[in-house]
């Protein structure tokens, strides 16, 4: 067994190839990307004891070289989120409740996802980073998504339009102020930038917004 102590209460202990990240926090140094967390322990809710864009999950988003998926709205994506990592199939043929698609697999590790899509001929669009908490309630899926640069949301995935109608309800939600689709509608919302704009940036990472970002802030 080995330990290694970091920032303040934060110390990954690994043993036989598997690792616990307990208390995660950066003050002076960054933390280093580990090769492996099986989970992480959270000894209690204070800031010295638990900062979660520390635990920001990690998505590499790719096409097929011709680019024939971008004509129908697809892409694959592996993420990594922390717990598990995950290689889907995503494809939005249009921003109504049911014009997503997605076929998702959980894999056993994300460097070698991405290097066999590498491997099969897949390009690498961008990488990107966000933060999400996950929930059940009454059978729907709910996300809470922090996306860079955005004001944090809520996605809520159910079975059918009704469900959706209830939980929205549940959850004190209009159903008038939803969007369907991908985050990049939500990105356009906010800024002056179009859908494509948005699919074309390299690095969607958490930080400052950047300045050229900033000029096409919209007023809300």
């Amino acid at each position: 067994m080995k330990i290694t102590k970091y920032n303040h209460s934060c110390f990954y202990l690994e043993k036989d190839g598997r690792g616990l990240l307990f208390d995660p926090v950066e003050y002076t140094d960054e933390l280093p990307a580990f090769d492996n967390i099986d989970a992480v322990v959270v000894t209690h809710l204070h800031g010295d004891h638990f900062q979660p864009e520390v635990l920001a999950s990690v998505r590499a988003v790719f096409y097929d070289a011709e680019k024939k998926m971008v004509k129908i709205g697809a892409r694959v994506r592996v993420r990594d989120e922390s717990d598990r990592v995950t290689m889907s199939y995503k494809q939005t043929a249009d921003d109504s409740l049911t014009g997503t698609k997605e076929i998702c697999l959980v894999v056993d590790d994300y460097d070698k996802a991405v290097d066999f899509l590498k491997q099969i001929g897949m390009v690498q669009k961008s990488t990107e980073e966000t933060r999400r908490e996950s929930w059940t309630l009454d059978g729907a899926e709910i996300e809470l998504d922090e996306w860079p640069w955005l004001p944090a949301f809520v996605e809520v995935e159910t079975e059918n339009e009704a469900d959706m109608g209830k939980i929205a309800d549940k959850l004190g939600l209009k159903m008038s102020e939803a969007m369907h689709g991908s985050v990049d509608i939500v990105y356009e919302k906010y800024y002056a930038v179009t859908c494509d704009e948005v699919n074309a940036w390299p690095e969607i990472r958490f930080g400052a917004v950047p300045e050229w970002l900033e000029r096409k802030r919209r007023k809300i």
